[in-house]
């Protein structure tokens, strides 16, 4: 569940960026397709509803670039550097297909970083979390059903937060994301539904 994950790394940019100056680089041919920046744009908004800013420029965040997913790091970096051009960015959301290593150290100069995966070799100081999946749990809950060859079985994986910077992302704002993917893995909580 793509959406899912886009959600909760809209909410963390909103959860942690000042006047809630928070936006994401999304791949226009992933999975969830156009319907990855609603996703971003519901996690961001389930937390603050508007996010209109104190400060100029005032527009509604979070707000978005995106990218075919094969683009080099350098086409992500002058992306984000459009979107802070124009809304002063403080902390951006890298989809999985966005992530390497060079372009998170490119931006962790500049804004505070949330990642769909982490960088290869490492994630920089300004790395808030990672929201990725829980793999191996979901291997556990259906391990029985491997050992015995039983075909056809499936298990969604729940999503975690991992690399976590306690100094960007403090327990109290973790357990408020834990709540919504919680939220969102019973089926209570709607990533595509405004």
């Amino acid at each position: 569940r793509s959406d899912y994950q886009t959600f909760i790394g809209g909410m963390i940019t909103t959860l942690i960026a000042p006047d809630w100056r928070g936006g994401g680089l999304l791949p226009t041919d992933g999975p969830l397709g156009d319907t990855a920046s609603n996703a971003l744009i519901n996690g961001g908004r389930y937390y603050c509803g508007r996010c209109a800013p104190y400060y100029a420029p005032v527009v509604l965040f979070p707000v978005i670039s995106t990218l075919p997913s094969t683009s080099d790091p350098a086409a992500w970096q002058a992306a984000a550097a459009a979107l802070h051009e124009q809304n002063r960015l403080e902390v951006i959301y890298l989809a999985p297909e966005a992530v390497s290593f060079e372009l998170a150290t490119a931006l962790a100069t500049q804004f505070v970083l949330v990642g769909g995966a982490a960088p290869a070799n490492g994630v920089p100081a300004n790395w808030a979390a990672t929201v990725t999946w829980d793999v191996p749990a979901a291997l556990q809950s259906i391990w029985e059903d491997l050992v015995a060859n039983t075909m056809g079985q499936a298990s969604d994986a729940p999503l975690i937060l991992s690399d976590v910077n306690p100094e960007l992302l403090s327990p109290g704002r973790q357990a408020l994301l834990q709540e919504a993917m919680d939220l969102l893995a019973a089926g209570q909580l709607g990533a595509l539904t405004p």
